[in-house]
């Protein structure tokens, strides 16, 4: 067994040689993310997943400071598939570690991403820099920012990228080979170029409907299509040439935005002709169309990743507005609502994803960073389809409108040819009808002769009746005494008859007029309870529940014959111990309501109650007589007055009338 003095010298010495290797840069080596391997045959390795990122918020840090030991504990790793940091304008330093497992030497880092303001590659082999480059100052012709650097085979290099985004921060990086780099940007240049020809196809397609048809919805249809395109191309950088433009670029990017919102709520108020057809409609998008050109000045003065928040919030009022403005009329049967609802989706959703894809909701891809161009794709189409399914609408109504002018052209010739005949009708007709006019009056006056010769003797019949009926000195027997009560009852229930008759034909005829007043209807009711007595004498119980502060503006003397007439209608067709209410519910304009627990009506006579015409009078029950007139003449007066009267009826529950007048 050796001297423990002899190993505690051992421990120590591999300690010490431990502190030395790591103050060298071993701590750097063993806490570097996962190794990335690549063959010639891999065309291309996405990186995030074994990405590590330093968050730089000042931008001060140099190569040396991140990569220091003593800045080891602040990389953290990706863990995802997508490398994106939203809107932000921080620094971040990005590493990797990579080895060549095959033959070939140049690979080509790929970001996607063409915003960055600065941009400096490392390349280290251990902890010896092995190639540094600069982004905008070495030889590049991709559209994003990209890399070329050489690994030779065998080796493994750690690769550290800083990067200063100018307001967003969404990569696609890859490690690819020179090829591939090359198919990607090809397709890249295929995806903008068909896109810009479609566009250009649109527009001239609608500036020759514009032309033909004279409409200027497609004029701005094309101002839409123009404006959101070069907003949708400078999004994806295209016209971005050198990082010494990307501030412009970005706040054209945010301009082009706002505009093209600005115009598609332009087009949407022309198209479904919103001035005309829903004026309350059409301010509130005039409104949100000066809310959007507010966003201008903030635009070019504001920090670029602050507007971006506001221009997503607009952007997303902006989609919804139009979609319920679409949906509402697609709802009302505007035929070609429903295709620019459909237009306004995929575009919607493109953007949705785009955005969401800066949130680490969606990978960072080729669909994801060009949905924005698929989807605006489709809605230039279907939008282009909703204009021609327009113009055939427009189309079909002239062909209408032309078969009407026709129709109304042979009818004129119709009416020119029967003129002659209806001037010759008009003049029979107002014959005819003076003479009617004189047959009226002569009817009225036959009326009140009639009704006033047959009342005369009808009054002294009753005068005697009752003379005999109290006669205490030469009493009647009780048959006798039955007998002259039944003359009296009726001859009343005849001059009541005449009575009404007179009122009715003097209504009819204008000669009574109402005489409107203020008054408080509880004391024209409790007047009218001065028929209490007819009620008690059957045992029903009268009320009057009518607010009396309540005030109607009529004529109090007719309104008071109306609610007398309701009032003995209830007391013939009421049972002892039913009850009369006479109030006033709380509706919108002014009501009296006289409503009975009484016997009801039968449904078959509720339509004909207040016809003159028509026989419903029935026996109450007491066996009490109408005249058929009483409700007939309610309706003439309130009519007289401007205002209604109907009835609601429940067999075996009871009836309620209600008087309901117009508002003053």
């Amino acid at each position: 067994m050796g001297h423990p003095k002899k190993y505690l010298q051992v421990l120590f010495g591999v300690g010490a040689a431990g502190l030395i290797w790591m103050s060298a840069g071993g701590s750097a080596a063993w806490a570097l993310p996962p190794l990335v391997e690549f063959q010639p045959a891999e065309p291309f390795r996405s990186l995030a997943p074994f990405t590590e990122y330093l968050v730089d918020p000042q931008g001060t840090l140099s190569f040396d400071q991140a990569t220091s030991p003593e800045s080891a504990s602040q990389w953290r790793l990706n863990n995802s598939n997508t490398l994106s940091f939203g809107f932000t304008s921080y620094t971040y330093w990005l590493r990797f570690v990579v080895k060549n497992t095959g033959a070939s030497t140049t690979r080509v880092l790929t970001t996607g991403y063409p915003w960055m303001l600065e941009g400096d590659l490392y390349v280290m082999d251990g902890s010896r820099l092995v190639d540094h480059q600069k982004w905008g100052l070495v030889p590049i012709h991709e559209r994003t920012v990209s890399f070329h650097f050489d690994i030779p085979a065998g080796k493994k290099y750690q690769v550290v990228l800083r990067a200063k985004p100018n307001a967003s921060m969404l990569m696609d990086m890859k490690l690819m080979s020179p090829s591939a780099a090359y198919t990607q940007e090809i397709w890249e240049a295929r995806i903008h170029g068909g896109y810009a020809w479609l566009v250009l196809a649109m527009v001239l397609y609608n500036l020759f409907l514009a032309y033909n048809l004279r409409d200027r919805k497609y004029l701005f249809y094309v101002f839409y299509i123009l404006v959101f395109a070069a907003f949708t191309l400078e999004v994806s950088g295209l016209f971005n040439t050198h990082p010494s433009q990307i501030y412009i670029h970005t706040r054209v990017i945010l301009l082009l935005g706002i505009f093209s919102h600005v115009f598609l709520v332009w087009f949407a108020r022309v198209f479904f002709e919103t001035a005309v057809r829903n004026p309350r409609l059409d301010r509130v998008l005039k409104t949100w169309k000066l809310v959007l050109l507010a966003l201008v000045i903030p635009a070019l003065m504001m920090p670029v990743s602050i507007i971006f928040h506001i221009w997503d919030a607009g952007f997303l009022i902006s989609q919804l507005m139009i979609l319920s403005v679409a949906g509402w009329y697609w709802k009302n049967r505007y035929r070609p609502a429903r295709i620019f609802f459909t237009a306004q989706l995929p575009q919607l959703v493109g953007v949705a994803i785009v955005g969401l894809t800066y949130y680490r909701l969606f990978p960072v891809n080729t669909f994801t960073l060009h949905a924005s161009i698929f989807g605006s794709t489709l809605e230039f189409i279907l939008f282009s389809m909703a204009l021609s399914d327009r113009y055939n609408i427009l189309r079909q109504e002239k062909e209408q409108a032309l078969h009407q002018a026709l129709e109304n052209e042979s009818l004129a010739v119709k009416r020119l040819r029967e003129n002659t005949e209806l001037i010759q009708a008009n003049e029979a007709a107002e014959k005819a009808r003076q003479l009617a006019e004189d047959a009226t009056a002569l009817k009225d006056k036959f009326v009140t002769l009639v009704a006033h010769d047959v009342r005369s003797p009808f009054s002294t019949i009753m005068v005697m009746a009752q003379a005999l009926e109290e006669d205490q000195e030469h009493p009647l027997h009780e048959s006798q005494l039955e007998l002259v009560k039944s003359i009296r009852e009726g001859g009343s229930n005849f001059i009541g008859m005449v009575d009404e008759l007179l009122n009715l034909n003097r209504l009819q005829t204008g000669k009574i007029v109402p005489q409107s007043e203020s008054f408080h209807p509880f004391e024209m009711a409790q007047d009218a309870m001065l028929l209490k007595f007819l009620a008690i004498r059957k045992g029903v119980t009268l009320l009057n529940t009518i607010p009396p502060r309540m005030t109607i503006h009529a004529d109090r003397q007719l309104i008071g014959e109306v609610l007398q007439n309701l009032i003995t209608n209830s007391i013939k067709f009421c049972r002892q111990g039913d009850t009369i209410t006479i109030t006033a519910p709380k509706t919108k304009i002014p009501t009296l309501m006289v409503q009975d627990t009484g016997v009801g009506v039968e449904p078959v006579f509720i339509d004909n109650l207040f016809s003159p015409t028509e026989k419903t009078t029935s026996r109450g029950t007491g066996g009490e007589r109408g005249t058929g007139l009483g409700l007939p003449l309610c309706k003439e007066i309130m009519a007289a007055h401007g205002g209604t009267i109907r009835v609601e009826s429940t067999v075996g529950k009871g009836t309620t009338f209600f008087l309901e007048f117009p508002k003053t």
